[in-house]
Formats: structure tokens, C-alpha cells, sequence
């Protein structure tokens, strides 16, 4: 464990597994999909935004995002699965499209539950009904969608090991 001076920090900083503070914590292969899957969003939000203002600004700062995520999403892969994920066809593609999928259907269902905690506030108890319903599936898909990319990720660990 680092030396450190503060009393009250030793208290924060503990040894732990995957980079995580704290049992709560997520793994750091966690956080990086997650900002991996955020990066996409960004360059989507950036094309959009380069759509309604034609300011080619936005452009430039999409091809910079997404040759972060480029960077992220290799590093990510390579550390992995190292390099077999070059030979398995689209694998990239897909963990991409994936964690897109992945992270819009988080998106929605949070709005779907927000609508639902709207329509009670107001008294509409059948239409915050179809919302929680709603969000449930959304969210439903998504971890599945995540459970897929993980059964990819372990499919090329098995053959890594095997090689």
C-alpha cells in the first residue's frame, strides 16, 4: 500500500482487486467499456450537433474523440484478449456496436424511469406502470447485451490460453 501521510486517507486507500477502492466498487475494466461506451455516445452527439449547425468544429472534435476510442477500445481488447481478436473477423465492430447498444438501452430505461416516477407524481399510476414495465425489458436487454460481449471476451481468453 503507498505511504500516506493523512490519517483520514489511509482510512479511503485500501489494497484491493481490478483497481477498485472498495467493495461498491466496480472492477477498472468496468469503468473503461463504460467510458469506452460513453465515447461513442460523445461521437454521436457531436455528428448530430455537426447536422443542425453544419459547424465543422464539431467534425474535428468527433475525429478526435474517436480516435480515443479507437485508442481505448484496442487497448481494452489487447489487454484482454491480446492480439486474437484480429483474427475473429468483425470482433471489433461488434464489441463496438455492442457497447453502444449496451449503454443507449442504460439511457432510455433511466428516462423510462424517471417518466414512470413523473406519471405517479401526478396520479397517473397506469402509465407509471407501462414505463417501470418498460425500463425493466430495456434494462433486461442491456445486461444481456453485456453478457454477450463478456462471453465473447472469455470464448477468445479459452482460445488465447489454448494457443
Amino acid at each position: 500500500m503507498p505511504e500516506v501521510k493523512c490519517k483520514k486517507c489511509k482510512e479511503v486507500i485500501v489494497e484491493s482487486d481490478g483497481g477498485k477502492l472498495s467493495e461498491g466498487d466496480v472492477s477498472a475494466d468496468v469503468d473503461l467499456i463504460t467510458a469506452i461506451a460513453n465515447l461513442i455516445k460523445i461521437e454521436e452527439h457531436l455528428e448530430n450537433t455537426y447536422e443542425t449547425t453544419k459547424n465543422e468544429l464539431y467534425l474535428k472534435i468527433r475525429d478526435e474523440v474517436r480516435r480515443d476510442r479507437g485508442l481505448l477500445l484496442g487497448f481494452f481488447l489487447k489487454s484482454e484478449v491480446k492480439d486474437s481478436y484480429k483474427d475473429e473477423g468483425d470482433l471489433w465492430c461488434i464489441f463496438k456496436h455492442s457497447l453502444s447498444v449496451w449503454f443507449g438501452l442504460k439511457e432510455v430505461a433511466a428516462k423510462y424511469l424517471s417518466e414512470s416516477r413523473d406519471a405517479l407524481e401526478e396520479g397517473k399510476e397506469e402509465i407509471a406502470k407501462q414505463k417501470m414495465e418498460a425500463a425493466k425489458m430495456l434494462f433486461d436487454v442491456a445486461m444481456r447485451e453485456r453478457a454477450r460481449m463478456i462471453l465473447a471476451l472469455n470464448i477468445l481468453k479459452e482460445k488465447n490460453k489454448k494457443s
